[in-house]
């Protein structure tokens, strides 16, 4: 599988390409907005990205039904979010709903950049208490918030730092705390990448993981980002 962006009159598409025994390009869209092309690989790559740009069209308003049919969530509590607007452009909470302040000309791009600074400020006050977790535990680990595309979390065995998506904010503390121990349990076994060494440390940290990953990939799937 490899991740391949167009660039298209609706904005740049990323989608995840599969090489398959199959006679025509199919193009689908998962429950999270994520694109997914499986081609022959006789057929090429330039016709595989002009087949997904031909329906951009189609996955934009897809891709649209399915964000509007989400509610937002923050702290694990499905909530509103109001518009209003005003200055400066930003997200906060208000009465127990997300607010956004907008000034008249700010484009989309700029209030969803607005929306993710939010959720990643909330998950910062967070990072003292999981960075006292590793050291209840004997690790020692920087957490902080990066942005990532595609992975809740990540641990660098260079720095012995545990980056985390921003979105983690959004999701009840019982599943951030299991992607922090996911990624915990990296610096417990080291060299394990996923193997059997590296789930018998997340096991010990974490019991209940299983469970905990099941329902932060329903979440993660339920839940809207983007206005």
């Amino acid at each position: 599988m490899s991740t391949r962006t167009i660039t298209t009159e609706q904005g740049d598409i990323t989608y995840e390409l599969s090489i398959k025994r199959v006679k025509n390009i199919n193009i689908r869209i998962h429950p999270d907005g994520s694109v997914h092309v499986s081609a022959a690989r006789y057929m090429g790559m330039r016709a595989v990205d002009e087949a997904v740009r031909g329906r951009a069209a189609w996955i934009a308003t897809h891709r649209a039904e399915l964000t509007l049919s989400k509610p937002w969530m923050f702290a694990g509590q499905t909530i509103q979010l109001t518009e209003r607007v005003g200055s400066p452009l930003r997200c906060h909470l208000e009465n127990g709903a997300l607010l956004l302040t907008t000034p008249p000309n700010a484009t989309l791009e700029q209030k969803n950049a607005a929306i993710h600074i939010f959720y990643a400020n909330a998950l910062r006050a967070k990072l003292p208490e999981l960075q006292a977790l590793a050291a209840e535990r004997g690790i020692s680990a920087r957490p902080r918030v990066k942005d990532m595309r595609s992975r809740w979390g990540s641990y660098s065995y260079k720095t012995a730092s545990i980056s985390l998506h921003a979105r983690l904010a959004a999701f009840p503390e019982d599943l951030l705390i299991y992607v922090f121990m996911h990624e915990l349990a990296h610096a417990k076994a080291p060299g394990q990448g996923h193997g059997p060494g590296f789930y018998k440390a997340l096991a010990a940290l974490l019991p209940d993981y299983a469970a905990r990953r099941r329902e932060l990939q329903r979440l993660g799937q339920a839940t809207r980002w983007e206005l």
